[in-house]
């Protein structure tokens, strides 16, 4: 049970730090449809897909679902902040 409530507060740092990123990104360095009034880290998840293999993802709502200057944005960010890798995916 410690296991699951550390990697619960680890996910929780994560959307956190996804949403600190977001809210210190100049808007005018990312193209394409973003609601920059609205936009924010909704969901941080630790998967285990059916090869077995594990990873981390994140879902931003208010963004266009195709933008991937934004989701390369935060993967790197991410990537430099907390050395792991995650998936960024966007939608409306």
């Amino acid at each position: 049970m410690d296991e699951q409530l550390e990697q619960i507060r680890f996910l929780k740092r994560l959307r956190d730090e996804v949403d600190h990123i977001l809210d210190n990104t100049d808007p005018s360095d990312i193209d394409g449809a973003i609601n920059w009034a609205d936009l924010g880290c909704v969901e941080a998840s630790y998967v285990l897909n059916q090869e077995g293999h594990t990873y981390y993802s994140v879902l931003i709502e208010e963004a266009d679902p195709h933008n991937t200057e934004l989701q390369m944005h935060i993967h790197n960010e991410i990537g430099k902040l907390m050395d792991i890798t995650v998936e960024v995916r966007t939608e409306w």
